[in-house]
């Protein structure tokens, strides 16, 4: 019997390490096998739910703090999600707006047409009470009123030189300005604004009709408050748009004058003056009164031009067109 006892001790000294790793392995599988069979917490458990409008969070059982915190999360998303439907619906209807109208602007290289559409494109966008469209004479001297409304006394074609009233400084400084900028400005520049603006301007804000550098005019408005950073981003975008379309008005009428004048003498050619004397002589047939024309020949200019040089025959006829 001793012997059989002595066998098994033996044996168990001698593999007990392994015995040992085996146990312990048994025993991590188990354990292995309660936490994956046991069943989770669904996520969906509306005590771990917070729902608020279009968006829903979902968290892990936590104190009340946690709790709060979601909920915060969930309401600012809901505030940007109510704020970008917002802006999204507001673009939407600036887009049905302008497509159209900017359309029609560069589809219109008449001048005198395209005041009305500009008006109309800002009556549409802010509903000022008052809206002016200025444009610059060549030497940017100078501002003429196109046309406008919300005005009683001052007319077309007033003029305001650059620099004076906030008209004339917009169009100087080249900037989208609100009459609230002019605090930045120097008490000389402010003083000159207040005593050179006509008072029946209520202009609050202006923007610069600017192409390659160049003033070509100013809008302003009057009777919108104070405008958003946003909405004085469009003010100046229409202001943009407005200068193309006055950019291919003035390339219009230069390729105009190309094609109807003599580019040394800047006097009408002779194919305009077959087209227009032709419309003219039907005006007086239908109208039944005289019509003349008068022809002139400089005489002996072959003579002068040989015996002086093309160039003072070119000078002369210039002279002479002058007249």
């Amino acid at each position: 019997m001793s012997g059989i006892i002595n066998t098994a001790l033996e044996f168990i000294f001698q593999y007990a390490v392994e015995i040992g790793c085996g146990v312990g392995l048994l025993l991590v599988l188990v354990i292995l096998y309660k936490v994956f069979s046991r069943a989770p917490h669904p996520l969906t458990d509306p005590r771990n739910t917070i729902s608020s409008n279009d968006v829903t969070a979902e968290y892990t059982r936590g104190p009340d703090d946690v709790r709060r915190r979601y909920q915060s999360i969930v309401d600012d998303l809901n505030e940007d999600n109510r704020h970008l439907k917002e802006r999204i619906a507001h673009l939407t209807n600036l887009n049905s707006i302008l497509a159209p109208l900017i359309k029609e602007l560069n589809a219109n290289v008449d001048r005198d047409r395209m005041g009305p559409i500009v008006l109309r494109v800002l009556e549409r966008v802010f509903t000022p009470k008052q809206a002016l469209f200025f444009v610059s004479d060549h030497t940017q001297e100078f501002l003429t009123l196109v046309t406008g409304y919300g005005l009683q006394d001052v007319h077309e074609g007033y003029q305001q030189p650059f620099g004076e009233g906030f008209a004339g400084v917009v169009a100087k400084k080249r900037v989208v300005m609100a009459k609230d900028d002019m605090r930045y400005e120097s008490n000389l520049t402010r003083q000159r604004m207040q005593d050179t603006e006509p008072s029946e301007f209520k202009t609050e804000v202006a923007a610069p009709i600017v192409h390659l550098g160049r003033t070509l005019g100013v809008l302003c408005i009057g009777g919108v408050g104070k405008l958003s950073e946003d909405d004085q981003a469009l003010f100046g975008m229409i202001g943009d748009m407005t200068a193309l379309a006055l950019t291919n008005y003035i390339q219009y009428r230069k390729i105009q004058e190309l094609a109807n004048s003599d580019p040394m003498t800047r006097i009408y050619n002779k194919g305009y003056f077959i087209k227009h004397a032709i419309s003219e002589l039907k005006l007086a047939r239908s109208g039944q009164w005289d019509m003349a024309v008068l022809m002139i020949d400089l005489d002996n200019f072959k003579h002068y031009n040989d015996t002086n040089g093309h160039l003072a025959g070119d000078k002369l006829l210039q002279q002479i067109a002058g007249i």
